[in-house]
């Protein structure tokens, strides 16, 4: 699974030495590595919803986007959920593709032709990874944290 490393420590200004400033980080640190185990241990919405998109997201960086997909399809909350998931965090454009890509895999898999897979494997990936999901993440949480506090424990 993801680690929020120094992407969302960093996203901080550094000059601002403030203790609101650093207890914003470490609530969002906590909450992004609590969340970073695959499944909430909270039933709040905001925390649900990261769980997801970093469940999903940690296929789609290490397996691909079309694995990513069928992973999805395969679990307990669907892929609908992962996409929801993803336009709760305002990460629009990652579930339009994610979409986009599902649609088109649909007719692959009912031809099932391997060749078109692994194109759309390649093709995905490569997508996915140029739209920097976790960057994305770590700031649209920090905005939800500072706006809806109360969707996470």
């Amino acid at each position: 699974m993801p680690d929020i490393g120094e992407d969302l420590v960093g996203a901080y200004s550094p000059s601002a030495k403030g203790s609101a400033v650093n207890n914003a980080e470490s609530d969002a640190v906590e909450v992004w590595n609590r969340a970073a185990g695959g499944t909430s241990s909270s039933a709040r919405a905001g925390d649900v919803a990261l769980a997801r998109v970093l469940r999903f997201h940690s296929h789609a960086e290490g397996d691909g986007l079309g694995e990513a997909i069928e992973n999805a399809m395969e679990t307990e909350f669907g892929l609908c959920e992962a996409l929801a998931a993803y336009r709760s965090f305002d990460l629009d454009g990652a579930a339009d593709l994610i979409q986009v890509t599902f649609s088109s895999l649909l007719g692959v898999w009912e031809r099932e032709d391997q060749q078109a897979q692994a194109r759309f494997r390649e093709s995905g990936g490569e997508a996915y990874a140029s739209l920097d999901v976790k960057a994305q993440l770590t700031r649209a949480l920090q905005v939800k944290l500072e706006v809806t506090p109360h969707d996470f424990a």
